[in-house]
């Protein structure tokens, strides 16, 4: 069963001409903590940060043998640290499928980032802007990850580049194919650029979802878009109660070249995953806007962003 697919502006009125988060998405909580709970949260991670990042950003640094999976692995451990110091439950669901694979996911909070890290070990694939915010910048470069210039298409096959070497030697790399951050009330189209990758590697693309509710209740809360600086977002997040992140990893894809023609390949396993996270959401896709006179190329391969207009 395919999912329905709208093209959409803001999450209130589907469909709409463009689509775009605004910040009029972001419904406020209603549950909040009391100021000194919020306050003990951002202590906790104030000692997260002072205790554990700074040793932990030292191993990352040792050069020698297994440097990118111990890099994985202290980068899982930090984030749940961060999560449990933030007040935040996160629960897991589904199976990670071990060895090399690209790791794709709906991408709506700064939470999403800290479940997919702290659900297996992987190298993340972040925009380039990342490395310099404040300590998770450090984070991130001593992480391994790759970064990529939203809009820098030039700078796409570098990435994809960068991340087929990861998965030839058999980490996982995880990216948000939306390539930006949503309310949480609809996915965004796909980008393919990134499933290249899996499919010069010969490796499978592993779905996933990522679900923040609170009491049971999905949020839109926790959200990072429009105007919303990283600062407030997590200050908002703090002062919720009973916030939990619910991560679930769906059916592995195989991403292998059938047709020979890597464009048409890349797009179908794209449209796979794409359809597999909004159905398991239950959330419809929200297409972006093509050019009249959109064509896939022949042969050779060209990043798919590159032929989209948002």
């Amino acid at each position: 069963m395919s999912t329905a697919r709208v093209t959409g502006s803001g999450c209130h009125h589907l469909p709409a001409p463009r689509s775009a988060c605004v910040a009029g998405c972001v419904a406020p909580s209603a549950d909040l903590v009391g100021m000194t709970l919020t306050w003990w949260r951002m202590a906790s991670l104030a000692v997260v940060v002072a205790v554990l990042v700074p040793p932990a950003l030292l191993v990352m640094s040792l050069p020698g043998y297994g440097r990118a999976h111990r890099r994985a692995w202290l980068l899982q451990w930090l984030c749940r640290r961060v999560l449990t110091a933030a007040g935040v439950t996160l629960t897991v669901s589904g199976t990670v499928r071990s060895g090399a694979g690209l790791v794709v996911a709906n991408h709506s909070s700064w939470l999403d980032v800290l479940a997919l890290a702290a659900g297996a070990p992987m190298v993340p694939v972040a925009k380039s802007e990342v490395q310099e915010w404040p300590l998770v910048g450090a984070v991130a470069r001593r992480s391994g990850a790759v970064f990529l210039r939203r809009r820098r298409y030039r700078d796409l096959p570098a990435a994809v580049d960068a991340m087929t070497v990861l998965l030839r030697q058999g980490h996982r790399v995880q990216v948000f194919p939306e390539a930006t951050t949503r309310c949480g009330r609809a996915v965004g189209e796909f980008h393919r650029a990134a499933f290249q990758a899996a499919l010069n590697a010969a490796v499978v693309v592993q779905p996933a979802t990522v679900r923040v509710s609170q009491g049971a209740v999905p949020t839109t809360a926790t959200a990072f878009v429009g105007d919303d600086t990283l600062a407030a977002v997590v200050w908002r997040t703090l002062r919720m109660r009973g916030v939990v992140v619910e991560l679930q990893w769906l059916r592995p894809i195989p991403a292998i070249a059938g047709s020979g023609r890597a464009p048409v390949d890349r797009a179908v396993v794209a449209r796979l995953a794409e359809n597999a996270v909004a159905r398991a959401l239950r959330q419809d896709v929200v297409l972006r806007r093509r050019r009249a006179l959109d064509r896939p190329p022949a042969t050779g391969w060209l990043p798919a962003a590159v032929r989209v207009s948002r």
